[in-house]
């Protein structure tokens, strides 16, 4: 089945908006784990925690024109693994979609590690 491309750039408000708890509700988990690792250390080298910054509009701008793309990859990956066999539909069913508890635990998750950049870099 030829999958067609995203166009190049496009918006996701839900990705804009959400950042790393819509990367938890569309499964995309090594995703989620590199966006706070790399939002805590930003954040920890400019000494900015708590205070609205451009740090903050970048990601918003960044993940709106990014998540349609980074899903569409994932997708991609998906397909690439299952085979013709009868199973393929269920494979993919249970690797896609969506889940709220992905979107929690990551959300939770980003707030165990703001603590844990928090103790460590005095914010």
């Amino acid at each position: 089945m030829p999958v067609e491309p995203v166009k190049r750039i496009s918006w996701n408000w839900a990705a804009a908006l959400f950042s790393g708890a819509w990367l938890g509700y569309r499964k995309m988990y090594k995703e989620a784990i590199i966006y706070l690792l790399v939002l805590m250390t930003v954040s920890s080298l400019l000494g900015v925690a708590n205070e609205f910054t451009v740090l903050d509009v970048g990601v918003f701008v960044i993940m709106g024109l990014l998540g349609n793309r980074l899903y569409f990859h994932k997708v991609k990956r998906e397909l690439s693994k299952v085979g013709p066999d009868d199973n393929a539909l269920e494979k993919l069913s249970a690797a896609g979609g969506t889940t709220w508890l992905g979107a929690l635990g990551i959300a939770f998750l980003g707030g165990f590690m703001g603590m844990i950049f928090g103790a460590i870099f005095n914010w």
